[in-house]
């Protein structure tokens, strides 16, 4: 079977082991977009990486378990590695600092990348994420979503 094509704006590359899927468009000083739990980054940034990308270098990121990137099965490839992946993919990139720009989970790896990189970064967003405390409610909620996730259903019960 023929594998369609990606458009010209768009790569993979290894992050330890992991297939990470990422756009990369535009010249300028470079803004990384970071999208939301379910989501992909077309899902999330479509509109708002072509408007970007007419003035900076717009690199957006499928997190591993999203869209085209890849899904691994054990949790403890998550995590800490979501914000690595940024780290790697910045590297792999040759960008020294950036704009990052997340929304809702993208918004906690952008908080995580901000505390543990400060030195990787120009400006940071926290878009979509308020304060999370996780009582008894949010822990049952977020085993729901977990063993769903598990079961093959998709990431609401």
């Amino acid at each position: 079977a023929d594998v369609p094509k990606l458009p010209a704006d768009r790569h993979f590359f290894d992050s330890d082991g992991v297939k990470i899927h990422y756009l990369d468009k535009g010249q300028g000083e470079p803004i990384i977009l970071i999208h939301g739990f379910g989501a992909n980054l077309d899902v999330n940034w479509s509109g708002m990486s072509n408007m970007l990308a007419t003035e900076y270098r717009v690199v957006a990121v499928d997190n591993r378990g999203h869209g085209r990137s890849e899904k691994p099965r054990d949790s403890d490839k998550y995590g800490i590695n979501m914000v690595k992946d940024i780290v790697r993919l910045m590297d792999h990139l040759e960008i020294k600092k950036a704009h990052i720009v997340g929304y809702s989970m993208g918004a906690l790896i952008t908080a995580k990348f901000l505390t543990e990189h400060p030195d990787r970064v120009i400006s940071a967003v926290i878009g979509g994420m308020g304060w999370l405390q996780l009582d008894e409610k949010w822990m049952a909620l977020l085993n729901d979503i977990a063993t769903s996730l598990e079961q093959g259903n998709g990431p609401l019960p």
